[in-house]
């Protein structure tokens, strides 16, 4: 696979930093605990990790391989995946039902006058110490 100049998605990420650090996918398969075959098909863009299995892509990326989360629903998402909470384990971090979690993470719902302290506590908590962001497309000019 060829090197990719502005990697855009998470499977082109994954190619580029097997790449740089000069991998087979087998070996990146087993630095990430998985299956060859589950490994090439993130790789490949057919799957891509659950959440369990994110927080380990994201460290062994050195980043998080999406834009800026911009929505609430995208920062709960980031810190989920970052940290390998399942939305049951995050809704009860955040002191709310994984119902409202799951709509809030979806962007469905926003918080109530009741619930906007408690989810504003959990991003105060977890936003901290996130991975960067995707880095910036290198300018052409």
């Amino acid at each position: 696979m060829p090197y990719i100049e502005s990697p855009k998605a998470l499977s082109d990420h994954l190619s580029q930093r097997r790449l740089e650090l000069g991998l087979l996918q087998q070996d990146m398969a087993l630095r990430l605990n998985v299956s060859i075959w589950t490994y090439r098909n993130w790789e490949n863009g057919r799957t891509t990790p659950g959440t369990l299995l994110y927080r380990s892509t994201v460290e062994l990326l050195g980043f998080y391989p999406h834009p800026k989360p911009r929505s609430l629903g995208h920062r709960l998402l980031k810190i989920r995946r970052c940290l390998g909470l399942t939305s049951w384990r995050a809704a009860r971090l955040a002191e709310v039902d994984q119902g409202t979690f799951l709509m809030w993470e979806r962007d469905r719902w926003t918080p109530t006058v009741r619930t906007r302290a408690k989810v504003d506590a959990f991003l105060e908590r977890f936003e901290q110490g996130l991975p960067a962001d995707r880095p910036p497309a290198p300018s052409l000019g």
